[in-house]
C-alpha cells in the first residue's frame, strides 16, 4: 500500500489571554488562485447512501474524520485527534471533548453506494474537517497547556467497496495507534477476588424476582419494580460462569439456581397451527404480542447455543427454535428491522420514524447462529443461510453497528465462513464489524472531571452516542477473543495487533468499589446503587457527567467473569494460575512444565502474572521459545514474593514455565 507519512500537529500555548482560533480547519489551498477552495469527496463515517439505521452514527467522543477527496489530492484521508494530550486543557477550562471532531459540508453530504461500485462522480463539496476547540472563560493565565494533538494521514488510494474501505480504515489507524500515548496497565485480580465477590453479591435475595414459583435474577440491583425475567440477564451471567466453574471450580450454587429457570424461557405451541417453538426473551406475568427488538430475540438464542455442548436442555431448546428463527431471517431477507413480529417479520413503527429502521448487526448474529445450527446438525442448508446473511454484511459500512451486544458476532461468523469455504471475501467482510468497533471505541485516558476515576482507554460505546456499559463490553471481549484465537493463522498483523490491544485494555475495567462518592449519580433510573458491590454500573460517563444514572446492571455482571475466563488459565491441579494481558492461543502442561503461546504481535508487549495458591520459596524459571520449541532466552522476573511472580513478554510468542 502506497502511503504519504502522517503529519502530526502538536502546539502548546502559554499566554495572558486566550486569543487563538477555535478551529483547526483543514482546507485545500489552490496555489494558482492563491486561495482556499473546497474539496470534493466522500465522508465514509456517515455510512452508505441508502442506510436507514435504527440509531445515530455519531460517537459522542469521536476522534476521527475518514474521507476520500476526489479532485485535489485524490487520496483517502484519516484525521485523528489525540484527546489524551488535551486532558490538562479540558480540566482547566472545565470543558469536554464531546462532539469536537467532525467534517462539515456546504449542504447535505453524499454517501458511498452500498454495493461494490465506488467509481461514481456524485461527490459533494467538503468545506473543512478537524477539531473545534471548546472555549471557556475559566482558564487561568500564564499556564502552559496543549490545545491540539492531531494526526493527518493520506493514502493515494481509493477503496472500491465497503470491505476495502473498512480494511483501509483499520490499516491507516494502525499506523497512528503506534504513535499515540497508551496508559500503563495495572493488574486487577478478576479470577480470585472480583468474581468470587460478585457471585456473593448476585446471590443476595434482593436481586431475585419470583414468577410462577420460579426465581430469576433481576436485571438491575435491588430493582423493587421488577416483575419480568429477562433471558439476556440469565445468559449474561450463566454462559461465562459455566466456563469459570470448569476452570476454577467456583460458582456452582449460582449456576444451579440459574439453570432451574432456563427451561422456563422455552415456549412451545407457537404459530397458527401451534407447531412452532421459540426461546422467548421475557417471562412476564401477562401475555403480550410477540413483537420484539430484533437483537433481543436473535442474540439470546445464539448465546444459549454456547451452552449446548454441556447442557442437553439448552441444546434441545436451541434446536427446537430453529424453524421460526430461520423462517424469520428469510422473511426479512437477512436484514432485521428494529421492532418486528417474530412470526411474520412484520415491522412495527414503535419509534414513530414513519419508515422501517434497521439493526444491521443482527445479520451477523443470525449468521453465527446458522453456523451453530450447521455444527449441531450437519445440515448444509444452515451453512447456505449463513453465507446469504454474511453477504448482506458486505453491503454495509460504518452504519453496521447498532448495539455492541450484536456487533462483534458478525466478525466471528464471517471468519468462520472463510475457514469453512476458503472464500477470501468472507475474511474481508469480517473487517466491517471490526472497523465499527474501533470507530466507536475511545482512544484516550480521561483525566478530567469524574472520568478521571476509572479507566477509559480502548473502552467501546455501548451504542453510538451513548456511554460505556458492561453488558456490551462483555460481548465485545467474548467474541473478539474468539475472533483473535480462531484467526491466529489468517488475520493480518495489524488486525491481530488491534484485537489483542483491545482485549488487554478491556481487562482494565474499573469496578464500583473503586469509585469515589463524588462520581456516582445521586439518583438512578432502575433499582438502587450499591457501590460496595462488585456488580458493574450500566453507564460509565466520561468527563463531567456522573455515572450510574441508569442503574447497576446485573445483565452486565457477566463482564468480569468473561475477563476471568478469557485472560486466565489454571495449572498444577488449580494450584497455579497464569494471567496474561493477551489471551493464549495454545497451552499444555507436562511434568511440571507449562508451554503456552500468547496472541497478538511481536512488536507489542504484554504483562503476565503467575499466582501460586501454595506459597513458594523460589520463583519458577520462565523461558522464551521459538516455533520449534528451542530456547531463545530466559525471561526476567520483575516481581516475586512467594505468592505471585510477574514478568513481561511480546505477543505471538511461545513461553515455558518450569515449576519448582
Amino acid at each position: 500500500m502506497q502511503k504519504v507519512p502522517y503529519y502530526r500537529f502538536f502546539p502548546q500555548v502559554s499566554a495572558e489571554g486566550w486569543g487563538f482560533t477555535t478551529d483547526q480547519e483543514i482546507k485545500f489551498y489552490d496555489t494558482l488562485s492563491d486561495k482556499f477552495i473546497s474539496g470534493r469527496g466522500i465522508d465514509f463515517l456517515r455510512g452508505t447512501a441508502d442506510h436507514s439505521s435504527a440509531w445515530g452514527l455519531r460517537n459522542v467522543y469521536n476522534q476521527f474524520c475518514f474521507l476520500y477527496e476526489e479532485e485535489i489530492i485524490k487520496s483517502t484521508i484519516l484525521y485523528f485527534q489525540n484527546f489524551s494530550s488535551l486532558n490538562k486543557y479540558y480540566d482547566l477550562a472545565k470543558t469536554d471533548a464531546a462532539y469536537t471532531v467532525d467534517l462539515s459540508y456546504p449542504w447535505i453530504s453524499y454517501y458511498p453506494t452500498r454495493r461494490t461500485d465506488f467509481n461514481h462522480k456524485n461527490f459533494n463539496n467538503i468545506l473543512k474537517f478537524g477539531y473545534k476547540i471548546p472555549i471557556s472563560e475559566e482558564i487561568p493565565s500564564n499556564v502552559e497547556v496543549t490545545i491540539l494533538d492531531s494526526f493527518l494521514y493520506l493514502v493515494p488510494v481509493k477503496p472500491d467497496n465497503n470491505m476495502e474501505c473498512c480494511e483501509l480504515f483499520i490499516r491507516m489507524f494502525s499506523e497512528i495507534y503506534d504513535e499515540i500515548d497508551k496508559p500503563e496497565t495495572i493488574y486487577v485480580d478478576w479470577a480470585t477476588e472480583v468474581v468470587p465477590k460478585e457471585i456473593e453479591n448476585l446471590l443476595d435475595p434482593e436481586n431475585w424476582v419470583t414468577i410462577n414459583g420460579k426465581q430469576y435474577l433481576k436485571s438491575y440491583v435491588k430493582d423493587s419494580r421488577a416483575s419480568n425475567a429477562e433471558l439476556i440477564t440469565l445468559l449474561d451471567v450463566l454462559v461465562p460462569l459455566k466456563k469459570y466453574y470448569k476452570k476454577f471450580g467456583k460458582g456452582l450454587d449460582l449456576i444451579e439456581k440459574l439453570e432451574k429457570g432456563l427451561q422456563e424461557f422455552f415456549k412451545p405451541g407457537i404459530g397458527e397451527k401451534g407447531e412452532g417453538c421459540i426461546l422467548q426473551s421475557l417471562i412476564m406475568k401477562e401475555n403480550k404480542p410477540l413483537v420484539l427488538d430484533a437483537w433481543y430475540f436473535v442474540c439470546p438464542i445464539l448465546w444459549t447455543s454456547h451452552l449446548a455442548e454441556e447442557t442437553p436442555a439448552a441444546k434441545e431448546m436451541v434446536l427446537k427454535s430453529r424453524d421460526i428463527v430461520t423462517m424469520l431471517g428469510r422473511k426479512v431477507s437477512y436484514v432485521f428491522p428494529q421492532f418486528i413480529d417474530i412470526l411474520t417479520g412484520e415491522y412495527y413503527d414503535i419509534m414513530g420514524t414513519g419508515k422501517p429502521v434497521y439493526e444491521y448487526d443482527v445479520t451477523g448474529v443470525y449468521a453465527y447462529l446458522m453456523l451453530q445450527y450447521y455444527r449441531l446438525t450437519g445440515d448444509k442448508k444452515f451453512l447456505e443461510k449463513a453465507e446469504k446473511a454474511v453477504e448482506m454484511i458486505a453491503e454495509r459500512s460504518f452504519e453496521y453497528a447498532y448495539e455492541m451486544t450484536a456487533t462483534p458476532e458478525g466478525a466471528v461468523a464471517a471468519l468462520m465462513l472463510y475457514q469453512l469455504t476458503n472464500n477470501e471475501k468472507y475474511l474481508k467482510i469480517s473487517y466491517i464489524p471490526l472497523a465499527n468497533i474501533i470507530r466507536h471505541s475511545i482512544f484516550f485516558e480521561c483525566k478530567y472531571g469524574y472520568g478521571k476515576y476509572f479507566r477509559t482507554f480502548f473502552s467501546t460505546m455501548a451504542m453510538p452516542e451513548s456511554y460505556v456499559a458492561a453488558c456490551e463490553e462483555g460481548k465485545v471481549f467474548r467474541y473478539m477473543s474468539e475472533y483473535l484465537t480462531k484467526g491466529e493463522k489468517c488475520l493480518p498483523e495489524h488486525v491481530k495487533k488491534f484485537v489483542a490491544e483491545l482485549l488487554k485494555y478491556k481487562g482494565q475495567y474499573t469496578m464500583p468499589p473503586e469509585y469515589p462518592r463524588e462520581m456516582i449519580a445521586e439518583k438512578t433510573a432502575c433499582g438502587e446503587l450499591v457501590p460496595s458491590w462488585y456488580i458493574p454500573f450500566e453507564d460509565l460517563m466520561f468527563g463531567w457527567k456522573k455515572s450510574g444514572q441508569v442503574g447497576q446492571e446485573i445483565y452486565g455482571a457477566g463482564y468480569p467473569i468473561e475477563i476471568a475466563t478469557g485472560l486466565y488459565e489454571v495449572f498444577d491441579n488449580r494450584k497455579v494460575i497464569l494471567y496474561t494481558e493477551y489471551p493464549l492461543t495454545f497451552h499444555s502442561e507436562e511434568n511440571g512444565k507449562i508451554v503456552f503461546k500468547v496472541s497478538g504481535t511481536k512488536d507489542y508487549s504484554f504483562k503476565a502474572r503467575i499466582i501460586y495458591l501454595n506459597e513458594r520459596k523460589q520463583p519458577s524459571k520462565i523461558l522464551q521459545l521459538n516455533e520449534k520449541g528451542e530456547l531463545v532466552r530466559e525471561v526476567h522476573t520483575n516481581l516475586f514474593d512467594g505468592k505471585i511472580q510477574e514478568f513481561a513478554g511480546h505477543g505471538d510468542t511461545y513461553y515455558m514455565i518450569i515449576l519448582n
